[in-house]
């Protein structure tokens, strides 16, 4: 009996010491671990989250960013077309100007400066009423309008290329630019308009009359006034408009410089006239500016080509946000 007792006292003496060795055991190995410094990791569903809602923000930026430059861009171009209508309209005005045929279109440029002004002037206010507003209706008109704009200005772009470039396709065609254009020589004398626009024509590509050709001064004679005809009593027979005159700097001006010359041959006449006719004087003075043209010309393109690109843009993303809007709402509500 007193071994048994003893034993089993010594055992329940034993027993405590054994836990706390084993507690202050697992105390220094939590306290080795640092098991306080560890951290949760990280759910996948919230970094998707947050990436969806950078993307999100990075999204609204781009778009607030394509819908204030339509604005400005549309609204600087608003006013210089405003403008442009009210030069135009009032120097047209102010003329009494009377559009009857082809050759009042294309040689008055008040007529032209109104034409342009008002498409510019309709399109670009569809523009930046469209973005400022995002409606999807302006912003069509104005990206399908400013399209077929680019369309007919590289479909004139090239007939202006293969007339002055390929003389014979322009030959075979039935009605060349020159045939309306020498209406403007006939009616010379009657319309003091023709005359100060042929007159300034003439002087600044120095060149005499309409045709295509070195001899287009000879296109005078359509005047009834410089008409070489035995029958004809004018003073001015058989003449050219001083306008055609070689003048160097310093000389004066001598209205009679012209006067002889149309019954003559080119080599008898071209050190008093110029003799080659304005279109030819005209695609020769786009041969001599083509680089300069040419990167007009791309700039031009490059701005309506980027305006469709934004507007296009700017109507997808508006009509996707309204119709995530109309899905949200249609979604039913818990009770």
């Amino acid at each position: 009996m007193d071994s048994t007792i003893s034993i089993s006292s010594e055992h329940s003496v034993l027993e405590p010491d054994v836990a706390s060795v084993k507690s202050g055991e697992s105390s220094n190995f939590l306290q080795n671990t640092n098991v306080t410094s560890v951290k949760p990791r990280p759910r996948r569903g919230n970094s998707i989250k947050r990436l969806q809602q950078s993307l999100c923000t990075e999204g609204e930026i781009i778009a607030a960013i394509n819908k204030y430059f339509l604005f400005i861009f549309n609204f600087i171009s608003w006013v210089i077309a405003a403008a442009t209508v009210g030069i135009g309209y009032w120097t047209t005005v102010d003329k009494g100007q009377i559009v009857r045929d082809a050759t009042d279109f294309f040689l008055d440029p008040s007529i032209i400066l109104c034409l342009v002004g008002s498409i510019t002037f309709t399109v670009a206010f569809c523009g930046c009423v469209g973005a400022l507003r995002e409606n999807t209706f302006l912003l069509k008109f104005f990206y399908i309008s400013l399209f077929v704009v680019l369309v007919v200005e590289f479909t004139g772009g090239t007939l202006i290329f293969i007339f002055f470039k390929f003389p014979k396709i322009r030959e075979k065609m039935r009605t060349p630019p020159e045939t309306f254009l020498k209406q403007a020589i006939i009616r010379y004398r009657d319309d003091p308009d023709i005359e100060e626009r042929l007159d300034f024509i003439q002087r600044e590509l120095k060149c005499c009359g309409i045709s295509f050709t070195d001899e287009g001064y000879k296109d005078w004679q359509l005047n009834m006034y410089f008409n070489c005809s035995p029958s004809n009593p004018s003073s001015e027979r058989c003449a050219v408009p001083e306008s055609c005159c070689i003048l160097e700097r310093g000389d004066r001006m001598n209205i009679m410089c012209g006067y002889g010359t149309t019954n003559k041959t080119k080599d008898e006449v071209d050190n008093r006239i110029f003799t080659r006719g304005c279109v030819r004087g005209f695609a020769e003075w786009l041969d001599a500016h083509e680089q300069i043209i040419v990167i007009m010309t791309s700039c031009v393109l490059a701005t309506q080509i980027l305006g469709v690109i934004s507007a296009k843009a700017l109507a997808v993303k508006v009509e996707k946000a309204r119709c995530r809007s109309r899905n949200f709402r249609r979604r039913p509500r818990p009770e």
